[in-house]
């Protein structure tokens, strides 16, 4: 059945999605803040509210939340992201009466009691040094912030050391004060139930809750256009090397946000890949690699993630920029863009296997694009698309002067490369990373790498390359490629005809190119 939205008198909005195919419902409330609203001082305020929300309210002490929704056989969770909060509950139907009174409990009235929050705080400190000691994590936060230099997208989500040891009791309260106000929360409901007795229920432990305008988002600043080459390198006690390339694209409301996640799945999703295929198994210079294109509400980051060896990684550099490369020059076969498209349907599709599922699409959507029927429009822009329409998206964005390159590198002094690298100084356990002249050859590479592409078409000055092979069969193959052009031509030739029918068989050639195409042992005619 289609979602029913209804928004209450204070403000809230709230997304009915009956699904009976199952005695489960789900719960999930999102909230319209997440770390790109914090101020420099609040880094890591949302994500500590988070954490706070389910510790108690005043009807339900310290830990009863969790207790009172596993005596239901439920699931209770939360996260934090750049642009949203969502606290969300699972549990049979027969208890949906409890669910919402919990979830409806925690949003409206939690306690943020002092002592819980200090606790909670060396909990998250924790989490922070953690995060700080995985090297994927680290690479990953180096990129956001190479990449997003004034917009907020460019901080850690969880926040600093410095912030998270300052926060009080008064100041997440405020937080929670400012941001947590009807206007500013969707409350998605998916399942076993009735939309029309359960939005009566929803007004009554809600509704009453009153609004308030929100603070500005003026912590939301317009990131500048990147006109050159960045990186940042950082050295660490691993023993592999972390490669992070990362490119400015659009958020998720731009017209090419279907085209450019296409384009990540042929490049770097899945073990067809061109990364895996061809950089992971043929080249063997990584041995993960993925890509991701990240559309956030703002801004988005088109992004190469990959481990290799410290000795491989301008190799790997190199490969993963020429592939690159490739998807802007060279056309792109339909067989491998409906495979790509294919798996974003199917992804799309198995998404709707749960009711969380389902939730969670419906409150991501509605929050971000404020529009209920996104994902449908989503399908529609994949379906009219074609390879050449990836071609000029692809030129629009792969650009070498807007990329991004962060690395972490092992300390040479724990582990010596088994080569000579340029960027390393010194001998044995004195030997040292030398981040300069690293930055140096990872912005040569880049350099000519991805070719200022013009329009191709007609009046194209591209010239047609041919390539003559000799098979074992004695049979010549000529092969032409030609980027300007829009088709693929195939013909095969034989010597024969009129001249080289003996006198008894004339015609038999002409008969033979009749009948060539009217089926093999395989194939029928019609076939």
């Amino acid at each position: 059945m289609k979602p029913i939205v209804e928004h209450l008198s204070n403000g809230l909005t709230v997304v009915l999605a009956e699904s009976r195919a199952a005695q489960v419902i789900s719960y999930q409330m999102w909230i319209g803040v997440g770390s790109a609203d914090e101020k420099p001082k609040q880094a890591g305020l949302a994500h500590v509210l988070e954490h706070m929300l389910f510790k108690g309210t005043e009807r339900r002490k310290v830990g009863q939340i969790a207790q009172d929704v596993e005596n239901a056989g439920g699931i209770i969770n939360a996260g934090t992201s750049f642009d949203y909060t969502v606290y969300h509950i699972t549990l049979a139907s027969h208890f949906r009466d409890q669910g919402l009174d919990i979830l409806a409990d925690a949003i409206t009235n939690a306690s943020l009691d002092s002592q819980e929050l200090q606790k909670e705080l060396v909990v998250i400190l924790e989490e922070v040094r953690m995060g700080n000691d995985i090297p994927q994590r680290v690479v990953a936060s180096d990129l956001f912030n190479t990449l997003f230099k004034r917009h907020p997208y460019g901080r850690p989500i969880i926040g600093y050391d410095e912030t998270i040891k300052q926060f009080t009791q008064k100041k997440v309260r405020d937080f929670y004060k400012t941001w947590y106000v009807p206007s500013n929360m969707i409350l998605v409901i998916c399942g076993d139930f009735t939309p029309r007795t359960m939005i009566k229920k929803v007004e009554r432990l809600l509704g009453f809750q009153p609004d308030k305008p929100i603070e500005d988002r003026s912590t939301r600043l317009n990131e500048p256009v990147q006109r050159e080459f960045r990186s940042h390198n950082k050295v660490m006690p691993v023993t592999e090397a972390q490669l992070a390339i990362g490119l400015p694209i659009p958020g998720i409301n731009h017209g090419d946000v279907a085209a450019l996640d296409i384009l990540s799945v042929i490049l770097g999703q899945g073990a067809s890949s061109r990364f895996e295929t061809v950089i992971r198994r043929r080249l063997g210079v990584v041995s993960e690699i993925r890509s991701m294109a990240l559309n956030l509400r703002d801004n988005g980051m088109f992004g190469v993630f990959a481990t290799t060896q410290a000795e491989d990684i301008e190799a790997a550099t190199k490969a993963i920029l020429a592939e690159i490369d490739h998807i802007t020059t060279k056309p792109i076969s339909h067989a491998e863009f409906g495979r790509a498209r294919t798996l974003l349907t199917s992804e799309a599709i198995y998404s709707h296997q749960t009711v969380d599922g389902i939730a969670k699409n419906l409150g991501f959507y509605c929050l971000h694009t404020n529009n209920i029927d996104y994902e449908a429009e989503y399908q529609a822009a994949l379906a009219k698309l074609d390879p050449d329409q990836l071609l000029e998206v692809a030129k629009r964005y792969f650009v070498a002067k807007k990329m991004n390159i962060t690395t972490v590198v092992p300390d040479p002094a724990l582990k010596p490369p088994p080569k000579r690298l340029t960027w390393i100084r010194g001998r044995g356990k004195k030997k040292s990373v030398q981040p300069e002249k690293l930055n140096e050859l990872l912005h040569r590479t880049t350099q000519g790498a991805l070719k200022p592409q013009g329009r191709t078409g007609a009046g194209s000055s591209v010239t047609p390359r041919t390539t003559l092979k000799s098979l074992s069969s004695g049979d010549m193959l000529i092969v032409q490629t030609d980027p300007s052009s829009k088709l693929v031509s195939a013909r095969l030739a034989f010597l024969g005809g009129q001249r080289r029918e003996p006198s008894a068989k004339a015609g038999v050639a002409n008969l033979l190119a009749a009948v060539l195409t009217r089926g093999t042992t395989s194939r029928s005619g019609d076939e």
